[in-house]
């Protein structure tokens, strides 16, 4: 392409044949102009590469003030042409740095070489000055480096850095993901150029030069864009431009794109290419901090909010955690502290381990923290037992781990309050004995109790037709009472393991024990004194009296022998409220109000070991022959029947206290008045028929003789098969059917079922071994009129009679 000039001459013809000579010499005249205004106008609109200007000419600015003005606005290089050589005219004109300086006349050759001389030398200058600007970029893209945290306004600023330094008269950057779309960019000048980019790569879209930019490590440069990337939509935008692209990568990852244009004079030499490709470099390297910073902030928070969850996990952890370092605390949770009763840490931190443990488990504790420190093999858990602030001991399960604190080395351990599964374990254990006892109370309770009716039954009978007088009549006697103790013996047993049927009642504690003093003031030696400490307006309970008149004699017989000499026995009732936390002596009750009966005694007391036994079955301390061990537990089984609970209080020398919580009544309801003795009125004498089946020969001998002694005509059937044959040929005839409910064949309860499908207003009174409260629901549900339960008495059989045959 020519060079195209600009003649600043007021003499026509010397401009024309200067014009003449220039295009002889293969350069291109932009314009001729003859005055210093016209020259700066003709500069501004043109642009030319080189002006050649003469200096004294018509007008106010002569060609030396023209020359400034244009170097200083355009920095375009001027070529003075003048017929004057004097030194002060060569003073003015150095002042404005001219690239040459030719006397007229002139010849072509001399005119031809200051012309390449005075271009080549703007080249230079330009040049310099270009790669100047570039290293100023460089510098503040630096420094931005340092000062942005953000890739957008990193990207933007150095863009426009890039831009006003006067380095690249266009910069633009694209931010790439792992498929090569961009996700961000920037440009120094607004235009369609970034915006045509953008679509094509958003579209996955690569020009050549792109391309080839992230296929390469050196940079892209086109020289000529309009020749080379004909085909490119980015071509028109790039004319009269060089083009230089180049990836931004770092550590092995690519970030994006970097692309410049310069003026086409200026040549792209490896200077230039060094200088571009260190911009990149440190681009790519400031977008790699941004994001190692952005990473490592994102792993802080991570770590910070791992931290805080964590932290969170261990402060509101249901299980005691603390650290211990040194062989001392350095931390607890505040489970930890409510779990042994302190309210500060500072408490706790700095005492040594094992120091909350009772005496006989703190070496155990101090040589599991020392082997686990050691990297030895502990055993996964270990129930030890610790105390409160307040001195109470409880059972904990201690776990431990190794971990490293703070860079030095310590011990995390775990403490998990398993007092309450230690009771529940006790309460299981205790149930699963009472079931057991249950079990082989139900089968021989038939058994037995038949035999106990043949012994009963026939001393009765025997009563009957003997004289009181005569000496027998007390021997007889004394077999019924003590037959009458075996049946008693039977009840115990099926009461506190929950066999026996229960009658309870809306009742006021104090009414049960006004009248059960009666009875402990006949029972209980003189020398025994009884006191009542009984509150006023006591909460009404819902239990059977009978049951607990029997607790109440048999918490006062165990008073009794614990106070050999003599002392005090104390019952009292009060109202008490308990709450979600552990009551007196750490029982653990479902929250509530309750009625309170305390039983004290002043006796000799009880050690720790003999205590977590007294409601075992059949366990007790008495000499042989003189207690059957089944009291305190029928006193236990008793309260557990009535969903209470039961505690007991008791040292050796200093006595013992026993305290029943049973739950009070929602609702007031209407209190039943105590049992009365009550007078019979029956008519002793009877005179229907009644069908009596038994398997037992002797029990079905006596039940008839018994029948008969009261009057009653009495068929006999020694199976349930030959009872509904009878049954069937003279139901008619049959006013009541006594029925054994255990027999070979088909049984009492499918006789029973028989009897009342072939009548169904059949009057059926079972007679029953067992005591089961299923089993009497059972026979009453079939149809049974009754149940009466072996071994009765002739006046409650009788009693029993009358009530169903008067219906």
């Amino acid at each position: 392409m020519k060079k195209r000039i600009l003649i600043v001459e007021d003499e026509r013809i010397i401009a024309e044949d200067l014009k003449q000579t220039l295009e002889t010499l293969g350069y291109s005249v932009s314009a001729i102009v003859a005055s210093g205004e016209e020259a700066i106008n003709a500069v501004a609109a043109q642009n030319p590469d080189l002006v050649l200007m003469d200096i004294v000419f018509k007008g106010e600015m002569d060609g030396i003030a023209a020359a400034a003005q244009i170097r200083s606005l355009f920095k375009i290089p001027v070529v003075f042409l003048s017929a004057y050589g004097d030194a002060q005219t060569l003073e003015r004109a150095k002042v404005t740095e001219p690239f040459g300086y030719i006397l007229k006349p002139f010849d072509n050759r001399e005119l031809h070489i200051n012309i390449e001389i005075a271009l080549h030398k703007s080249r230079t200058e330009k040049r310099i000055e270009h790669l100047n600007a570039v290293l100023r970029a460089i510098r503040n893209v630096n420094q931005l480096i340092t000062q942005e945290q953000e890739c957008d306004r990193l990207i933007q600023r150095a863009c426009d850095s890039l831009n006003q330094t006067r380095g690249y008269s266009k910069v633009w950057m694209a931010l790439l993901d792992e498929s090569n779309r961009v996700v961000q960019t920037a440009e120094s000048r607004s235009g369609d150029y970034l915006h045509t980019l953008r679509e094509l790569l958003e579209k996955g879209e690569l020009t050549n030069c792109v391309r080839r930019a992230l296929a390469q490590a050196a940079a892209v440069v086109i020289m000529d864009p309009s020749s080379a990337c004909v085909d490119c939509p980015l071509a028109p935008q790039c004319q009269n431009r060089r083009v230089m692209i180049t990836k931004l990568a770092y550590g092995g990852k690519t970030y994006g794109l970097l692309g410049v244009s310069l003026p086409a004079e200026l040549t792209v030499d490896q200077e230039e290419l060094e200088l571009f490709e260190e911009v990149a470099e440190d681009l790519a390297f400031a977008l790699y901090s941004i994001e190692l910073r952005g990473e490592r902030q994102r792993a802080a928070e991570t770590l910070q909010a791992s931290e805080a969850l964590m932290r969170s996990l261990i402060e509101s952890a249901p299980v005691g955690i603390g650290i211990i370092q040194h062989g001392k605390y350095i931390y607890v949770n505040p489970t930890w502290l409510k779990m042994l009763g302190y309210d500060q840490a500072s408490e706790i931190l700095g005492r040594e381990v094992g120091s909350f443990t009772v005496s006989e488990h703190q070496e155990r504790v101090r040589q599991i923290y020392l082997a686990k420190l050691a990297g030895h093999d502990v055993p996964s858990s270990s129930e030890i037992k610790v105390f409160k602030k307040t001195g109470q001991p409880f059972d904990i399960l201690l776990k431990v781990a190794s971990i490293n604190y703070q860079g030095k080395p310590a011990i995390l351990t775990f403490l998990i309050d398993v007092s309450a599964e230690k009771d529940l374990r006790a309460q299981l254990q205790q149930a699963q004995k009472l079931e057991a006892v249950g079990t082989l109370a139900c089968g021989i309770a038939h058994d037995f109790n038949n035999i106990l009716q043949a012994i009963q039954g026939g001393v009765e009978m025997l009563l009957l037709d003997i004289n009181k007088d005569r000496p027998e009549y007390v021997e007889l006697e004394q077999i019924n009472r003590t037959s009458q103790k075996g049946a008693e013996l039977i009840h115990r047993i099926l009461t506190f393991t929950r066999k026996a049927e229960s009658n309870p009642q809306a009742i006021n504690l104090n009414d049960v024990i006004r009248i059960s003093e009666k009875i402990l003031a006949r029972t209980i030696p003189r020398m025994i004194a009884i006191e009542l400490q009984l509150a006023r307006d006591l909460w009404t309970v819902n239990v059977d009296p009978g049951q607990l008149e029997q607790v109440l004699l048999n918490l006062a017989i165990n008073a009794r022998d614990a106070m050999p000499e003599g002392g005090k026995l104390t019952i009292s009732t009060q109202n008490v409220t308990l709450d979600d936390q552990s009551g007196p002596n750490g029982l653990r009750a479902k929250p509530g109000d309750y009625a309170l009966l305390s039983v004290s005694d002043t006796g000799f007391g009880m050690s720790p070991e003999v205590r977590e036994r007294i409601f075992e079955p059949f366990y007790t301390t008495k000499e042989l022959g003189k207690g059957t061990g089944l009291g305190l537990a029928m006193v236990y089984g008793v309260v557990q029947s009535h969903a209470g609970y039961i505690t007991c209080d008791s040292e050796p020398g200093q006595g013992t206290t026993f305290r029943i919580y049973l739950p009070a009544l929602a609702q007031a309801q209407e209190v039943v008045e105590s049992r009365k003795e009550q007078i019979l009125t029956i008519p002793w004498q009877g005179t229907e028929t009644i069908l009596l089946v038994d398997d037992e020969e002797i029990l079905r001998d006596l039940g008839r003789r018994m029948l008969e002694r009261f009057g009653y005509r009495v068929i006999t059937a020694g199976s349930g098969e030959e009872a509904l044959e009878i049954f069937k040929e003279r139901s008619s005839d049959i006013d009541l059917v006594l029925l054994d409910l255990s027999m070979p064949g088909i049984g009492g309860i499918k006789c029973l079922k028989e009897l009342i499908r072939l009548q169904p207003q059949a009057r059926v009174l079972v007679s029953s071994g067992y005591a089961d409260t299923a089993v009497n629901k059972q026979v009453l549900q079939a149809g049974a009129r009754g149940v009466i339960h072996k071994p009765y008495r002739l006046k409650h059989l009788h009693e029993t009679l009358r009530e169903i045959l008067d219906q």
